[in-house]
């Protein structure tokens, strides 16, 4: 949820919580978040000194990675 804390204020206020809410646009900052990494996995990556791609294997969320 860190990623959604930020934002403009209007757009997170609400009676009940104040400002402690996440973002309207949260769903679409995480879609965003997860196709920017999805990209990058797909062309960004480092390779071993015998010139073999290292592996990214799929972390906890949707389209994300970890290089192992």
């Amino acid at each position: 949820m860190a990623a959604c804390g930020g934002g403009y204020l209007p757009h997170r206020f609400s009676k009940a919580n104040g400002y402690d809410n996440p973002s309207v646009y949260c769903d679409d900052l995480y879609a965003m978040f997860e196709h920017i990494q999805t990209t990058l996995a797909e062309h960004v990556y480092v390779r071993r000194p015998d010139g073999k791609r290292v592996a990214v294997i799929p972390g906890p969320g949707a389209g994300s990675g970890f290089a192992k």
